[in-house]
């Protein structure tokens, strides 16, 4: 089997602003599943959205260090 690697990917610009503007949609979703606005199906879906939000964020201020020290 051919096994094709390539190098690691870089990455050449992180933005942060798409975390900033989802926070307030997940919070949103999870208040309102809390309080009985929302069915309680979403509440699963919020948590899922907060952990993936969490995780994702660390993995792009990984990123950012990493390319400040390279610069």
């Amino acid at each position: 089997m051919n096994d094709h690697r390539t190098g690691p990917t870089i990455v050449k610009r992180v933005s942060l602003w798409w975390y900033a503007g989802l926070l307030p949609l997940i919070l949103a979703i999870l208040y309102g599943s809390a309080a009985g606005i929302l069915s309680p199906w979403f509440m699963p879906l919020g948590l899922f959205a907060a952990i993936f939000w969490v995780i994702s964020l660390l993995f792009a201020l990984v990123a950012l260090v990493r390319l400040r020290r390279k610069k």
